[in-house]
Protein backbone atom coordinates (compact mmCIF):
# COMPACT_ATOMS: atom_id res chain seq x y z
CA UNK A 1 0.00 0.00 0.00
CA UNK A 2 1.75 3.53 -0.94
CA UNK A 3 2.01 6.00 1.64
CA UNK A 4 -0.93 7.87 0.41
CA UNK A 5 -3.37 5.24 0.50
CA UNK A 6 -2.16 4.53 4.33
CA UNK A 7 -2.79 8.52 4.71
CA UNK A 8 -6.34 8.25 3.11
CA UNK A 9 -7.09 4.71 5.00
CA UNK A 10 -6.13 6.84 8.43
CA UNK A 11 -8.00 9.81 7.80
CA UNK A 12 -11.26 7.80 7.42
CA UNK A 13 -10.65 5.80 10.49
CA UNK A 14 -9.44 8.58 12.58
CA UNK A 15 -12.55 10.37 11.29
CA UNK A 16 -15.49 7.62 12.20
CA UNK A 17 -13.20 6.68 15.75
CA UNK A 18 -13.07 10.67 16.48
CA UNK A 19 -17.44 10.40 15.61
CA UNK A 20 -18.03 7.70 17.89
CA UNK A 21 -15.69 8.96 20.67
CA UNK A 22 -17.69 12.12 20.45
CA UNK A 23 -21.33 10.77 20.03
CA UNK A 24 -20.53 8.60 23.02
CA UNK A 25 -19.63 11.55 25.05
CA UNK A 26 -23.11 12.96 24.12
CA UNK A 27 -21.57 15.46 21.75
CA UNK A 28 -23.92 14.64 18.61
CA UNK A 29 -23.41 17.74 16.43
CA UNK A 30 -20.39 17.59 16.47
CA UNK A 31 -19.46 13.91 15.87
CA UNK A 32 -21.90 14.45 12.63
CA UNK A 33 -19.28 16.85 11.30
CA UNK A 34 -16.41 14.93 12.63
CA UNK A 35 -18.03 11.54 11.00
CA UNK A 36 -17.97 13.76 7.07
CA UNK A 37 -14.24 12.47 6.48
CA UNK A 38 -14.81 9.25 6.95
CA UNK A 39 -17.92 9.33 4.52
CA UNK A 40 -16.07 10.93 1.72
CA UNK A 41 -13.10 8.84 2.06
CA UNK A 42 -15.35 5.61 2.33
CA UNK A 43 -17.40 6.44 -1.06
CA UNK A 44 -14.22 7.48 -2.54
CA UNK A 45 -12.75 4.17 -2.18
CA UNK A 46 -16.16 2.33 -3.15
CA UNK A 47 -16.41 4.95 -6.06
CA UNK A 48 -12.70 4.56 -7.32
CA UNK A 49 -13.01 0.07 -7.52
CA UNK A 50 -16.35 0.43 -8.88
CA UNK A 51 -15.39 2.69 -12.01
CA UNK A 52 -12.84 0.09 -12.56
CA UNK A 53 -13.75 -2.90 -11.31
CA UNK A 54 -14.27 -4.17 -15.61
CA UNK A 55 -10.17 -4.11 -14.81
CA UNK A 56 -10.35 -6.82 -13.45
CA UNK A 57 -12.88 -8.78 -15.56
CA UNK A 58 -11.72 -11.72 -17.61
CA UNK A 59 -9.75 -10.60 -20.63
CA UNK A 60 -9.31 -6.93 -18.89
CA UNK A 61 -6.46 -4.74 -18.50
CA UNK A 62 -4.93 -6.15 -15.13
CA UNK A 63 -5.94 -9.76 -15.71
CA UNK A 64 -5.27 -10.48 -19.52
CA UNK A 65 -5.05 -14.16 -19.04
CA UNK A 66 -8.33 -14.31 -18.13
CA UNK A 67 -7.91 -16.21 -14.55
CA UNK A 68 -11.27 -15.98 -13.02
CA UNK A 69 -10.37 -15.74 -9.36
CA UNK A 70 -8.40 -12.23 -9.76
CA UNK A 71 -12.20 -11.26 -11.05
CA UNK A 72 -13.71 -13.01 -8.07
CA UNK A 73 -11.50 -11.73 -5.42
CA UNK A 74 -12.03 -8.09 -7.28
CA UNK A 75 -15.68 -8.33 -6.38
CA UNK A 76 -15.58 -9.79 -3.00
CA UNK A 77 -13.64 -6.72 -2.09
CA UNK A 78 -16.10 -4.65 -3.67
CA UNK A 79 -18.59 -5.97 -1.90
CA UNK A 80 -16.69 -5.24 1.60
CA UNK A 81 -16.66 -2.00 0.67
CA UNK A 82 -19.71 -1.41 -0.10
CA UNK A 83 -20.52 -2.83 3.43
CA UNK A 84 -18.33 -0.53 4.52
CA UNK A 85 -19.56 2.47 2.62
CA UNK A 86 -23.12 1.62 4.03
CA UNK A 87 -22.10 1.62 7.20
CA UNK A 88 -20.66 4.66 7.67
CA UNK A 89 -23.07 6.87 5.70
CA UNK A 90 -25.53 4.59 7.68
CA UNK A 91 -23.73 5.80 10.94
CA UNK A 92 -23.59 9.42 9.28
CA UNK A 93 -27.10 9.53 8.55
CA UNK A 94 -27.91 8.52 12.13
CA UNK A 95 -26.11 11.30 13.41
CA UNK A 96 -27.38 14.03 11.84
CA UNK A 97 -30.99 12.49 12.44
CA UNK A 98 -30.19 12.28 15.96
CA UNK A 99 -28.02 15.57 16.50
CA UNK A 100 -29.06 18.09 18.93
Amino acid sequence: MARWQKAVLALGVISAGTSGLLSLAGRRTVAAYAILPAVVTSVWIFVGHLVTVDDEAPGGWANPDGVPEVWRQSLLWLAMKAMVCAGVAGGAAWLWMAKK
